[in-house]
Formats: structure tokens, sequence, C-alpha cells
């Protein structure tokens, strides 16, 4: 079925079945798709005519009716739906559609939200509104809208993993059961055991993550990337580990030991020193740089010294979800230093760049077009 024919039948107030809910799910997933969304949305907009002007609201209201149309269960206050995680981000995403439709399509900055994945391998969604708590075995988990916290009254829970995925345009605050705290940014997976064990506190991480690690001195807290572990006892410390990118771990109080998957012996890291890995060759890089600096995205900032425009531009792509096209490869190359905030329209920081250097965007729908002066 066309997109334009599901659109009608939610105009219509029909119901749409679980195969129109996915497809709709991932036509949205997609830039081209949100785009014609938008496009179908607003033809049906301009052709009312009069005061039959489209109700957003109750356009979304419908939809979520839909999705969330029978719980399975309630937990300790929080309802859960066995529904699939795309019917999860098609939540989500309607939201974001039609606010930004309101609003004459705002590129918004990244909110609060992930999708928590448990040990029998239901989703919960993680909204700003979302309270209550869930027991798992013998962990309480404590859900209080943009932060979850696990509480653990036993240490033997075998193997059972949960899985906290940031979506781009996301991130989020988890507390795990042995008080660590980690900040998660956009476009990144955390997995982590319901309860730690008495000799080891394992998680693996893809993406970026500033961890305040508990301490243990008898129970090391041990972070595993695509490229590298990262062993500590108790210490402040972000990690950039995306797939497409070389891996950063920077830190910021107490001591790390850093080895790497490919090549053999261990780095210890001291406060202030930040070790890149080459996704390539897999050597490590040593510097001293301003660790603050790189944590400033956990408080709001966006601090970027000597970073080329495509790095600037790969944050950007994940914090607002947005897709970069260059028209000259040399625009990636330009550098770039300065502090920016974080919760702008992306419209206003693209201009707040363009007054201090070559760079022109173009903005058209999700796509940014960037090319030189």
């Amino acid at each position: 079925m066309e997109l334009e024919e599901i659109i009608k039948r939610v105009l219509r107030d029909e119901p749409l079945g679980p195969r129109e809910l996915d497809a709709l799910s991932s036509w949205l997933l997609s830039k081209q798709g949100k785009e014609d969304f938008f496009n179908i949305l607003e033809r049906y907009d301009g052709n009312s005519g009069g005061d039959d002007i489209l109700d957003y609201d109750l356009i979304l209201k419908r939809l979520r009716s839909r999705i969330q149309a029978k719980p399975a269960k309630k937990l300790q206050g929080v309802f859960w739906w066995g529904i699939s995680a795309a019917v999860i981000v098609l939540s989500v995403l309607m939201g974001q559609v039609f606010y930004e439709t309101r609003v004459e399509r705002t590129i918004l900055p990244g909110m609060n939200g992930a999708i928590l994945t448990l040990a029998d391998g239901s989703d919960i969604l993680l909204e700003k509104e979302l309270v209550g708590e869930i027991r798992q075995g013998g962990a309480m988990i404590n859900i209080h809208g943009s932060i979850i916290g696990y509480r653990n009254d036993s240490a033997n829970l075998g193997d059972q993993y949960n899985l906290l995925a940031v979506q781009k345009g996301g991130e989020y605050v988890l507390t795990l059961g042995d008080g660590t705290r980690v900040w998660m940014n956009a476009d990144s997976r955390l997995k982590y055991p319901v309860c730690f064990n008495d000799t080891l506190r394992e998680v693996f991480l893809e993406g970026e993550a500033y961890f305040e690690v508990a301490p243990d001195s008898c129970c090391p807290f041990l972070v595993k990337t695509a490229q590298q572990e990262i062993k500590v006892l108790g210490t402040k410390f972000n990690v950039s580990a995306y797939l497409d990118e070389p891996t950063v771990t920077t830190l910021l109080e107490g001591s790390v030991y850093l080895t790497s998957v490919v090549v053999k012996g261990e780095h210890q890291l001291v406060p202030g020193e930040q070790v890149v890995i080459d996704p390539v060759s897999n050597e490590f890089t040593v510097t001293e740089v301003d660790a603050e600096n790189v944590i400033a995205w956990t408080l709001g900032k966006f601090v970027f010294d000597d970073n080329t425009l495509e790095q600037v531009m790969k944050k950007l792509e994940r914090w607002y979800g947005v897709e970069v096209d260059y028209v000259d490869p040399e625009v990636k190359k330009i550098v770039f230093k300065g502090n920016l905030p974080r919760y702008l329209d992306l419209r206003i920081l693209l201009g707040m760049i363009e007054r201090i250097s070559p760079a022109r965007f173009q903005v058209d729908g999700y796509k940014v077009t960037v090319s030189l002066f």
C-alpha cells in the first residue's frame, strides 16, 4: 500500500493493521520517506480550504491510539506494550514529524529519549512522561522520565543483559546497579548486565558515552568497544566509539588502562590525556587535551578545538538527525574552533558557523548541502 493511501486512512480515522504501521515506520526512518510524509500532509492542508485545517494533534492522537491499542500487562506503574521496535520508533517519529510540521520544518535539536530492551527481548520506549518501576530478576529498574536507574537486590542473575539504545537526535542518562552513572550521546548503544557479579563489571559500548564509575577496588569496571578495552576501578572518562570514526578515549579523573583489540600492549592514561585509535591501522596516538571541553556535550554545549568541518558536521548529523552532502570536498578540510549552544534550531546554529567561516549551508528538508563561499 502506498504511503499516501495510509495517510488518507489516518485522516479518515480508519484503523491501520500491523503491516501498515510497520510500512509507515519504515518510510519515516528514511530521510526521503519523512520528506514524502511532509509533502503529503502539506498538500492536504493546502487543499482543505477555509477553516478546515488539519488538526495535527488529533492525527497524532489517532496514530498513537492504534500503536498502543491494548497493553499486555502493567509492571509496577509502567504500562508495557508487546510491540516491535519499529513501531516504537514510529511513535517517536510521529511526534517529531507533526511538531516540525507545525513550526514550518524547524530542525530541532535532540531530546531525552531511548529504547530499553529487557533481557526477555521486550522493548520499552523511555520518554520524559514515563515514570514507574520494573522488577527484573534481582534488580529493580526505576524509570523517571529522562533518567533510568538500577537497584540490585542480588548479585547472581546469570547472563541477563539489557540494551539501552539512543537514536539519532537523542540523549539519555543511566545509573547502573553499582552506582556508576553513564551519559549517552546520540546514535549510541550500551549493553550491560542487569546485575554485576562480585569480580567484574563489564559493559559494551557503540557510540559515545561519558562514564563516572563508582569506586570498587575489588571489582574492576571494563568498557569494551569494537577497537579497545578500558579497565578502571573508579574514575571519570569519555569514550567516542562510533564504527565509522576513530575511537577516542579522554580521561578526566583517576586512571584507566587501555588495550587495543588488535595491537598487543596496554597504555595507562593520566587525567588530561586522550588516546585516539586509527580505525585502519589500529595505531595509538596520545595527546594532552582540555578534557572539560570533550564532555561539554553533557552540559549543553558543542566545543570545537581545531576540528575539521567534516568532524563538526558528523556531530550535527547525529544530534539533529540530518543528512549532509558536500558540493566541494575541500570544504571538509576547513578548520573550525569555537563554542556553540547544543540546544539551538539547526538553521540558527549553521548561520553562526557561516559568520565565522567560508562555509555556506543550504537546508532542504533534512538534507544539508555544504559549499564554499
